[in-house]
């Protein structure tokens, strides 16, 4: 009887270790981002926290399993480490993948393009058209440069320091 009850404790003890080695084996290195769906541009706006990530995830199913993601992440210590940009996740990244880029700040270039621009303004709508920053924001701080420079810019020629072109910021 006593070997019994010790066989059927070193069975469950086994069961339960090898269940939870699988899970962890699966968090760390299954697919579960985007899984079966094509690659997404993700964002993170400045001052966003590790909650309103896990929201984008939930929201965007991007996360298969988003426990496991969000486990990773405070294994990882991503939860405290949020860097705000453009990421690109490719269809079938592990965890680990995800968190690495995200927590290393490996974000996709965005293309900025513009010609012919007469106006301040007509060159604030295009520049800004895909980063974090208004038309507003940047004519402010164009005017702000050309009024306080050192290098003969003001705000008659401010333009030409602009060549047209496609850049990646």
């Amino acid at each position: 009887m006593k070997d019994l009850k010790g066989l059927i404790l070193f069975l469950v003890g086994s069961i339960l270790l090898i269940s939870f080695t699988y899970y962890g084996y699966q968090i760390v290195f299954t697919p579960n981002i985007l899984v079966g769906k094509d690659d997404r541009i993700f964002v993170i706006p400045e001052g966003a926290a590790f909650k309103d990530i896990q929201e984008e995830f939930q929201k965007g199913m991007i996360a298969q399993d988003l426990v496991s993601f969000s486990f990773m992440a405070k294994i990882m210590d991503y939860d405290t480490q949020i860097k705000p940009g453009r990421y690109i996740l490719k269809s079938g990244m592990t965890n680990r993948e995800v968190i690495n880029m995200l927590r290393g700040g490996n974000q996709v270039p965005v293309r900025v393009s513009f010609n012919n621009v007469r106006l301040p303004s007509d060159l604030a709508e295009k520049i800004t058209r895909h980063l974090s920053i208004t038309p507003d924001e940047f004519s402010a701080a164009l005017v702000s440069f050309a009024m306080n420079n050192q290098y003969g810019f003001n705000a008659n020629n401010v333009l030409t320091m602009f060549i047209p072109n496609t850049y990646e910021i």
